[in-house]
């Protein structure tokens, strides 16, 4: 790991402050907004792969083991993949797969259960800029065998086929999925929205390349660096924005368009006095709708990366507020809800209703009213609705709820929207720690079960 993050900190010019595997993960997101286009992307990975050999292997190995021994080279590879990237991909196993010329290879295969690249990227175009084209392109040009890399989206899961020529890219489905217009980790986690990516044109090929803001995921534990870092790379990415607005924009002038500013839609331009110019044929209409699609596009993707900078700077600004909370406080975590735009507006839990602090609760934690201190059960430590408000009034907005274990004394951080469920039980019901386990795994990911 320590290897692959210098080369990849030498191909960018930059570091990241993150620790860990985080930091690959961040480099990777940096580098796949690095550049305009995605063959840039694709080639600058390629050149850090290369950089983790010899300089002279990959040649060596194509002249002594592709070239004479193509069966034997495919199965080492797919052995020596297996047994070294299982820090960088995940478990994996060798397997039998289809191979060019429609027979099966015996170990030919490598079969990455859940890639753990894929889901931390979070983002088709990562997997396929920044993993799938380059190392496909690496072992066919560099190593001189032919792989194909099988991504899934639904799953995480990727199929390696050492001897199978790759599809033509009209031809792939990790081309043409959903998956470059919505984040596949949506799909993992129905109902949550993990990035603010608009529906790309019709074309099934086009994507603004380069334009990468999946960024924070449902469960994901935030930090001030990764906001930091969050801020900078959305800054990076709208200026990409506004450069490929003024790039379109040029482009539909030399096409006799104009491009309406509100909106970013394209109409036909006038004919001037000099005469109508003569009607477009089907490939001038055909190439003249892509534009229109193109601008569009570029434009809501603009407003949201500017919709995105303003999220992530408040959401920066309450983490600098919370640095001040103390050490045994769990760190906050991600929580996306709304429309596709939605990246940090929930980014920490909402303020819920204020209520009584209760007497028990540790110094110094944001909390609101407790239940079953002393194991007297939650109506022990409640107060009335009037003593509740008048205690608000002077009370500064909290944003955790927390309630103590009615055997364990301990307490426990618990999200708003069960909240009503512990402030609204019986007065003899008993809370204890077991019941933070509802849906609070990504609060608090080892409360133990004690009681």
């Amino acid at each position: 790991m320590a290897l692959f993050r210098r080369k990849m900190v030498a191909a960018l010019g930059t570091d990241s402050p993150l620790q860990g595997y985080d930091a690959i993960i961040d480099l990777t997101r940096r580098l796949n907004n690095k550049f305009r286009t995605a063959a840039e992307t694709q080639e600058a990975t390629r050149a850090i792969l290369n950089a983790l050999f010899p300089s002279w292997l990959p040649a060596a190995f194509k002249v002594m083991f592709s070239r004479p021994l193509p069966e034997f080279s495919c199965r080492l590879n797919a052995l020596a993949t297996a047994l070294t990237c299982q820090w960088l991909m995940g478990p994996c196993k060798v397997n039998d797969v289809e191979i060019d010329g429609g027979v099966v290879g015996k170990g030919h295969g490598v079969l990455v259960e859940r890639c753990r690249y894929l889901e931390q990227g979070g983002c088709a175009s990562v997997c396929i800029n920044s993993c799938k084209v380059p190392t496909q392109t690496f072992f066919a040009k560099d190593m001189g065998l032919p792989l194909t890399m099988t991504p899934n989206y639904e799953d995480f899961s990727c199929q390696f086929a050492f001897g199978k020529t790759p599809m033509p890219v009209e031809s792939d489905i990790a081309f043409t999925t959903p998956c470059f217009r919505q984040c596949p980790s949506k799909k993992a986690r129905p109902g949550q929205s993990a990035c603010g990516i608009m529906s790309s044109p019709a074309s099934p090929t086009f994507f603004i390349s380069g334009i990468n803001h999946c960024e924070l995921r449902p469960g994901q534990l935030l930090t001030l660096d990764h906001l930091r870092s969050l801020q900078q790379q959305l800054a990076e990415q709208a200026g990409r924005a506004r450069a490929i607005q003024q790039q379109l924009q040029q482009q539909a002038a030399q096409q006799g368009l104009r491009a309406v500013a509100s909106t970013g839609a394209a109409v036909k331009a006038e004919p001037g006095a000099a005469g109508a110019k003569k009607e477009e044929d089907g490939a001038q209409q055909a190439t003249t709708q892509q534009t229109q699609q193109q601008l569009q596009y570029a434009a809501l993707l603009a407003l949201q990366l500017q919709q995105q900078q303003a999220r992530a700077a408040a959401a920066a600004a309450q983490a600098q507020q919370q640095q001040a909370r103390p050490a045994g406080a769990p760190t906050a975590t991600a929580a996306f809800a709304g429309g596709p735009a939605a990246l940090a507006q929930n980014v920490f839990p909402q303020q819920g209703g204020r209520h009584g602090a209760s007497a028990g609760a540790p110094a110094g934690l944001p909390h609101h009213a407790a239940a079953g201190g002393g194991g007297r059960g939650r109506g022990a430590q409640r107060q009335s609705a009037a003593a509740r408000q008048s205690k608000a009034a002077a009370e500064e907005p909290a944003t955790d709820q927390w309630v103590q274990c009615s055997k364990c004394q301990q307490w426990r951080q618990v999200p708003d929207e069960f909240w009503p469920d512990i402030e609204n039980a019986d007065e003899d019901e008993d809370w204890t720690c077991k019941d933070a386990l509802w849906d609070v795994e990504d609060y608090e990911p080892n409360t133990p079960a004690c009681c």
